[in-house]
Parts: structure tokens; sequence; C-alpha cells
């Protein structure tokens, strides 16, 4: 229990503005991941879904999120087209989703728009440690 909480520990600073030994390694992505709304007959009110905060794990923002991530693998994706223009990225373990919640969102990286195709976990035990987006 104590290796658990060490590594969830790091990672929380591998993703913090601080970073690791005061490195920072993650950049901010912007995620579009919206609530359906709803339409009311009685009134023929529609109501907007919204956003979701991964700060506080439930749909309840106004605006898109921004989410810390980590590249995983440096290319020049201005130059890169089609299925070689996959990237992965490592986000942090989005509480009160599930994986396949965000398979189909759009997510803003480094001055382009991707779509999330995968979702990968990586495990420790039965601790989600970090997902493993793969955007295209």
């Amino acid at each position: 229990m104590a290796l658990l909480s060490l590594i969830e520990k790091e990672i929380g600073n591998l993703f913090s503005d601080a970073g690791v030994a005061g490195i920072q390694v993650a950049s901010t992505a912007t995620i579009h991941l919206r609530q359906q709304g709803s339409f009311d007959p009685a009134t023929g009110t529609i109501s907007n879904g919204n956003y979701y905060d991964p700060t506080a794990g439930t749909f309840t923002g106004s605006t898109e999120a921004s989410i810390k991530v980590i590249q995983r693998k440096e290319k020049d994706f201005n130059k890169i087209e089609g299925k070689d223009g996959t990237v992965k990225l490592l986000v942090q373990p989005m509480h009160n989703l599930t994986p396949s919640q965000l398979v189909g969102v759009r997510l803003d990286y480094n001055s382009r728009t991707y779509g999330v195709f995968n979702v990968d976990i990586t495990r420790l035990g039965n601790s989600q440690l970090v997902w493993e987006l793969m955007c295209q």
C-alpha cells in the first residue's frame, strides 16, 4: 500500500506544474467532453449540456476543460498526415468517467485538433495509474 501511495504521489507531481525534480514535462490540452443537453416538450425549451469538470469529476462546467497531458513521442505533427499522425498522450485518470466515454471526444493539443479513438489503462493492481489516449 505504501508503494502505491508513493507512485500515485509521483504521478501527481509529474502532471502538476511543479513537474518532477523541478522539470515540467506536462503541457495543457483542451478536452471537449460534454454531457448531452435536454429538450422539454411542454415548454419547448432546449438546455445545453454541461462540460466535464476534471477538478470536480462531474459534468458541471460551462466551458471546455483544460487537462494536463504528457506526449509520449515527439513528432512534427504539422507535417504528418493519415495514420502516422497518431499522437499518444498520457493523462491522469478522470474521476467518475470510464475510458470508453473519451472515445470520439475532440481534443485540442499543440494548435491541432484530434479525436480520441482509443484509451489504454496502465494499472498497478486494481489502481489506475495513467490513461494513454490514442488520438488522430
